[in-house]
């Protein structure tokens, strides 16, 4: 986890790079490895076109403007030019928190519902024991009157608190890492993105910030299993909502004007949370859904932490070699090698037959797993 700077350019429109040349251009805890994938998918797409005649190249008149482009310049040259697409994509992890409040407090986008924070912490017994953990309305009524004080309407949120609320959702201060961003930010948003319409309108927020950066295709990370059922998603009264109605909802969304316009395709990839004890069960559910659904879904992800050794990929050899047994021509993007210590994971996963790496940060200063991955064509993502 790389640490990020608290200065950080606002979404809503291209600003000129600091004069800084070391400092990232984008710096969001959950969107800083967007711009990894769409880095090495335009190197890589560049290295297999074939060449232009020589009338028409351009490589001349680039390194002219590399040399003479002001900074501001060329940041907003790069930024206009075409990208083929992200291939590793967390769909509710590549989220401003700007975002997460405009979304979540809409009532329009929403539907109808309302998201409760907590700025106060009166009983240590309430857990989780954290600031900003936000829940929907009906969540928020089923609590006890003592623990409902703790909490305040989201779309009610002072100045300071909102920017507080915000400043919660970022990787900035020191020592900030893998601790803050596993265990703090995605608990503080999981009452979020158990709402269908806010999870689905900020994929439709990303989808027309990608197209208005030139990016063509975003193949994201989505619905979660391997939790003992799949992750329900629940309306504003409650209800529960299946995988498969979610599916449906997607459908309809896309479908919309505004979002065709974005100019942008996307697809789906299934996410399993390998280590859970039912992790095993949920590799066969996502295999089920997707096959179910081949038509916006089309390959099956593992992620979680992998410092957490109960998600060990050759825990799933076995599940996997059933699964393709069953499944034609499902693919599979698994993270690995994301881990503070070299291991074998990023070797094991290709056992399992994986087709894309996601991170695989350990294979650099190990020279051996990339010698099974260019046997294999799987890329390192």
């Amino acid at each position: 986890m790389p640490h990020l700077s608290s200065q950080r350019i606002t979404p809503e429109t291209p600003s000129a790079p600091e004069t800084d040349s070391k400092r990232p251009l984008l710096n969001s805890s959950l969107g800083y490895t967007l711009l990894q994938p769409l880095v090495w998918l335009t190197v890589l797409s560049a290295a297999f076109i074939a060449p232009v005649p020589a009338q028409n190249d351009f490589s001349a008149r680039f390194e002219e403007i590399k040399k003479s482009a002001t900074d501001e310049q060329l940041y907003r040259f790069l930024y206009d030019l075409p990208k083929g697409g992200d291939l590793h994509n967390h769909q509710d992890g590549a989220v401003w928190p700007e975002w997460w409040y405009q979304v979540a407090t809409d009532p329009v986008k929403t539907h109808g519902d309302a998201f409760y924070t907590r700025t106060k912490i009166l009983d240590s017994k309430n857990s989780p024991i954290m600031y900003y953990n936000t829940i929907p309305k009906w969540r928020y009524d089923r609590l006890p009157e003592a623990s409902k004080a703790e909490y305040e309407p989201l779309a009610n949120l002072d100045a300071p608190t909102k920017a507080k609320w915000l400043a919660s959702l970022w990787l900035g201060d020191p020592g900030d890492g893998r601790e803050k961003f596993f265990e703090q930010i995605w608990p503080r948003i999981f009452g979020m993105l158990n709402s269908p319409y806010v999870t689905i309108e900020l994929l439709v927020e990303n989808m027309k910030r990608f197209g208005a950066e030139g990016v063509r295709y975003i193949e994201t990370q989505n619905l979660v299993f391997g939790l003992g059922a799949p992750t329900e998603f629940h309306d504003k009264d409650g209800n529960a909502i299946s995988v498969d109605q979610m599916a449906d909802l997607y459908r309809e969304r896309l479908r919309q004007p505004d979002a065709i316009a974005a100019g942008v395709t996307v697809r789906f990839q299934a996410v399993v949370l390998r280590f859970t004890p039912t992790a095993e069960q949920g590799v066969e559910d996502a295999y089920a859904f997707v096959d179910r659904h081949r038509d916006l879904w089309v390959g099956i992800n593992m992620a979680g932490r992998e410092d957490n050794e109960k998600g060990y990929p050759g825990r799933f050899l076995s599940v996997y070699r059933k699964m393709m047994g069953k499944y034609p021509a499902i693919s599979l993007s698994i993270h690995a090698g994301e881990s503070d210590e070299p291991n074998h994971h990023v070797r094991d996963t290709l056992f399992l037959g994986a087709q894309r790496i996601g991170h695989g940060s350990t294979s650099f200063p190990i020279l051996r797993p990339w010698k099974p991955c260019a046997r294999t064509r799987t890329w390192l993502r």
